[in-house]
């Protein structure tokens, strides 16, 4: 202390005193200038700025736009999904109850786009199956209409073409001669007659005896060789009624035959019907004198042309169709009975053309209401106010052509969110108000996932999602062969083809060989694993199938895992159809992925090619 106390009198000592107070003076007016002449931050408290942004930000949250029951002090990664956080607004107190308010980064961020609502007449294009069949007002049955024996068959095989009064059978029967004996005793009392009394009962005899002839379907000619005494007849030609192929043959030389006895059915095959199966869920759309295009199996790629002429009135029991005929020309024969098609029916709201006061409906893209059980929402961009966005319950009509009709709740220019719309939900659920999930508002839903991940697929099994930019590009070339395996053995199925789909099951087992788990690290690693065992014992049970029941049965159990895949590791594909046969199994029920839209069930094959009762587009997304 001695020490300290004599360095500090030699340095206040009068020859070093002016050097001391300079440097105090000199280290006052620097502070002053570093310090921007601010009062209220101390360059002495270094603390006090830390501090101060502390206060700034410290009710900033940030959330996941796919998880908002993530909620973070701090910009990051979201870590269910791994995708980047966004700040949860803090204006909510400027606007409704049911509104959310977004700066313009936060729209960016969310990437929400809007489009108005209009009025427009769309086309719904409804995919249906079914079989040619013979046009029931052009087949006709010929019968004996008196009992008999066929002596001479002149038609002896079926598929012969025969035209309009060309001979058919030659029929002997003795009713014919006592039919004769009458027409011709009918006429000797008329010619004998003196009393006009008497010859017009005579005559009215010999008219009875002719039609009676007519009747038995002679004709003219031979009842003429009838009134010739010294003719006595006891065969009979039977003709043909018609033009058109000989489809069934029931008579034979020899034979007896009663009255009513078929001997022959003819079909007129230029004009025939095609009988499709229509879904109920379809048939509001459906109308006599819709333009129908289809397509068979034995000519691929031409189309064939009709309308809709009846659409029946019950509908099926057993697969809860019903049945909808199309009249189709048919100068070239090209189109035979129960020739399977595959059609398109064209079905319209309304048109402008045919009805003046044809008002189009509203319509709004698909991607824009949030639908859960019967209620639909949609958010809509307020007037006037930038960055504004309101929840607004509407009842929807029927789905079309990618659009929905609007019944209520929207106005014609109004811009409705058609993209990011579940971000805008999430961001009102963690504010606690109205939404998708909650109607009266309420706190955000704990665990609850809306499924916006990079690859849409639901999968209620999973409720985490791997981001696909994390899957090397290599491992996901391995699940899209695998994918398109899968793909193969659906259409394979659709088919009824078991040993093509057995050969596929085996290609399946051999590409999982070939993927490499070593290319994935931690939870995507784990989740391989899981997915793969399962895919694997179905692949296996496919290979080793006994009959085409029980490798659908197994088709069925690689389908979920075969979603599971493509949710956690993506695709390079763009769009899956996702399907739904409320029958299969015992009416059960079961999914399975297509890459077309157009329905090929693969649990029922060929017998029921098109049983579906619900169809969801998934959009993956180009992969990168």
């Amino acid at each position: 202390m001695k020490k300290l106390k004599n360095i500090f009198e030699k340095i206040i000592s009068k020859e070093n005193r002016w050097l001391f107070f300079s440097a105090i003076i000199l280290g006052l007016i620097l502070g002053f200038i570093f310090s921007g002449g601010s009062e209220k931050t101390s360059s002495l408290n270094p603390d006090s700025e830390i501090a101060e942004e502390h206060d700034h930000s410290k009710n900033q949250i940030w959330t996941c736009s796919m998880h908002p029951q993530i909620q973070q002090p701090k910009p990051g990664k979201c870590p269910l999904c791994g995708m980047d956080l966004i700040p949860v607004s803090s204006e909510e107190e400027e606007v409704g109850f049911n509104q959310l308010k977004l700066s313009e980064n936060a729209i960016k961020l969310a990437e929400i786009r809007t489009v108005p609502v209009e009025r427009r007449e769309i086309e719904m294009v409804i995919r249906m199956s079914g079989k040619v069949a013979f046009n029931e007002t052009n087949v006709a049955n010929i019968t004996s209409r008196i009992q008999g024996r066929i002596d001479k068959v002149y038609v002896n095989f079926t598929g012969t073409e025969i035209k309009k009064g060309e001979r058919m059978v030659n029929l002997y029967s003795p009713e014919l001669i006592t039919a004769q004996q009458e027409l011709l005793q009918s006429l000797k009392s008329f010619q004998i007659s003196r009393t006009p009394e008497f010859k017009k009962s005579a005559l009215e005899n010999v008219e009875a005896s002719r039609k009676k002839l007519l009747l038995w379907g002679l004709t003219k000619k031979q009842i003429r060789n009838f009134e010739n005494p010294n003719n006595i007849v006891n065969h009979i030609i039977i003709y043909s009624p018609m033009n058109g192929i000989v489809v069934k043959k029931d008579a034979f030389e020899g034979m007896y035959v009663n009255t009513g006895a078929k001997l022959y059915t003819i079909a007129n095959l230029m004009d025939l019907w095609v009988q499709l199966d229509a879904y109920e869920s379809d048939i509001s759309w459906i109308r006599t004198g819709q333009r129908v295009e289809f397509e068979t199996e034995a000519y691929p790629g031409k189309l064939f042309k009709g309308k809709v002429t009846f659409i029946d009135p019950v509908v099926d029991p057993k697969t809860r169709t019903i049945k909808v005929r199309v009249n189709v020309k048919n100068q070239n024969l090209s189109l035979k009975p129960d020739m399977f098609v595959r059609a398109k029916v064209y079905a319209g709201v309304g048109n402008r053309s045919k009805d003046k006061n044809f008002i189009p409906p509203l319509v709004i893209p698909s991607s824009a209401p949030l639908v859960t059980g019967k209620r639909a929402i949609v958010y809509v961009a307020v007037p006037g106010e930038k960055g504004v966005f309101e929840g607004r319950n509407i009842i929807l009509g029927s789905l079309a052509d990618e659009y929905y009709i609007v019944k209520s709740g929207l106005n014609e220019g109004e811009n409705v969110v058609v993209n990011g719309a579940f971000k805008i939900d999430s961001d009102l659920q963690i504010q606690s108000k109205p939404s998708m999930m909650n109607p009266e508002g309420g706190g955000p839903m704990p665990g609850h996932d809306h499924g916006g991940s990079s690859v849409q697929i639901a999968d209620a099994d999973k409720k985490s999602t791997i981001p696909s930019g994390n899957i090397p590009s290599l491992f996901r070339s391995s699940i899209d062969k695998i994918t398109e395996l899968y793909f193969q053995i659906q259409d394979e199925l659709s088919h009824d083809r078991l040993d093509k789909v057995k050969d596929s099951g085996k290609d399946l087992l051999g590409k999982l060989d070939l993927v490499d788990m070593k290319l994935l690290k931690g939870n995507s690693h784990m989740e391989w694993m899981k997915i793969e065992k399962v895919i694997r014992d179905g692949a296996e049970k496919i290979a080793s199938a006994a009959d085409i029941d029980s490798a659908r049965g197994s088709f069925e159990i690689i389908t979920k895992p075969t979603i599971s895949a493509l949710k956690y590791f993506g695709s390079t594909e763009k769009t899956f159809y996702k399907l739904h046969c409320p029958m299969a199994f015992n009416n059960k029920g079961a999914f399975w992925l297509q890459k077309s839209k157009d329905v090929r069930n693969p649990y029922f094959g060929e017998s029921m090619l098109t049983c579906k009762d619900s169809i969801e587009k998934i959009s993956t997304g180009k992969n990168k």
